[in-house]
């Protein structure tokens, strides 16, 4: 049964539903997340890559102090770091240039159904409806739940917003299961 009401159906009734408002604070911190940690592999894998790269270019110029080794492996990742941070400022600056006005700061109605996220956008009142199982991943901050439609498209709902947190926590990992990653240092 849908939330549309036909002549004489009664409307579903959501387990939970949520206002919610995204601000450029909350959208940045979401990119940031999503890009540092939504692969347990990424901080690892750049301070791998800047090892590799740092000591092949020490075998190149015959350096064998680890002393220098060591402060040239600190500048390669800090500007590996600085390069990526660099990248989700263009990215972030240039999504809010473009959605900002569709996604910052605009009223959002969550409702959760038994199979089903239901949307609700603005005063229109368009609303999109996304089953669970269409979800690639969702992930958990101290101040937020990620879902991943895609590797690319993330939405934000804070726990700010969320009356029983831990009710609807534990409705939420029923139905992710395997898809779900807790950040606790985040």
């Amino acid at each position: 049964m849908t939330e549309e009401i036909r002549q004489g159906e009664k409307r579903e009734k959501p387990l939970f539903s949520l206002d919610s408002i995204m601000s450029k604070k909350d959208l940045r911190k979401m990119v940031y997340t999503a890009t540092f940690f939504k692969n347990w592999y990424s901080i690892p894998g750049i301070v791998l890559g800047c090892f590799i790269i740092n000591f092949v270019m020490g075998k190149i110029r015959n350096v064998s102090d680890w002393k220098i080794m060591l402060s040239s492996f600190l500048v390669v990742l800090l500007v590996a770091f600085l390069l990526i941070v660099l990248r989700i400022e263009m990215r972030n600056k240039n999504r809010i240039k473009y959605d900002g006005a569709l996604i910052i700061n605009r009223p959002l109605r969550l409702n959760f159904f038994e199979d089903r996220i239901e949307a609700t956008t603005g005063k229109a009142g368009e609303t999109s409806s996304l089953r669970y199982d269409s979800f690639y991943r969702l992930m958990e901050t101290r101040d937020y739940f990620l879902f991943f439609h895609n590797e690319s498209q993330i939405s934000l709902l804070r726990k700010s917003e969320i009356e029983d947190q831990g009710k609807f926590k534990a409705f939420i990992l029923k139905k992710f299961p395997g898809k779900f990653r807790q950040l606790k240092f985040i």
